[in-house]
């Protein structure tokens, strides 16, 4: 893997924690999941396709070539900025975790705490 800032383990932490956010809604009105006409429910799945395609990038990091190093840590770090972004609109859940304000340089030589990830759900 790359040295870099953003790891594989954040970007599914951000990840998990917007698609919690997005289930609560569904689970709100499980009868808009899949009502197509729904503009809310349009609108949720659309996001929760983008946060899925955000997320895959995290694979990237798993590779182990030199030449590549530095256009992988562009993709997570761009990964970490749009979903850090996107979770950013529930910053006042009781789950939204300090480390998702940081820039992506800042989570460098973070402790990535066992804690983070208790009560975000994928």
């Amino acid at each position: 893997m790359t040295n870099q800032g953003v790891s594989p383990e954040h970007i599914d932490r951000v990840a998990a924690f917007v698609n919690a956010r997005i289930d609560e809604q569904f689970d709100a009105d499980q009868a808009t999941r899949y009502f197509d006409k729904d503009p809310v429910a349009r609108s949720l799945r659309a996001l929760s396709r983008v946060v899925g395609e955000i997320r895959s990038r995290r694979v990237l990091a798993e590779r182990n070539e030199p030449e590549l190093a530095t256009a992988v840590t562009l993709a997570m770090t761009f990964a970490w900025g749009e979903l850090a972004t996107i979770a950013k609109e529930w910053e006042d859940h009781p789950d939204y975790l300090p480390e998702f304000a940081l820039l992506a340089h800042e989570l460098e030589g973070a402790p990535v705490a066992e804690e983070a990830t208790q009560g975000i759900t994928t």
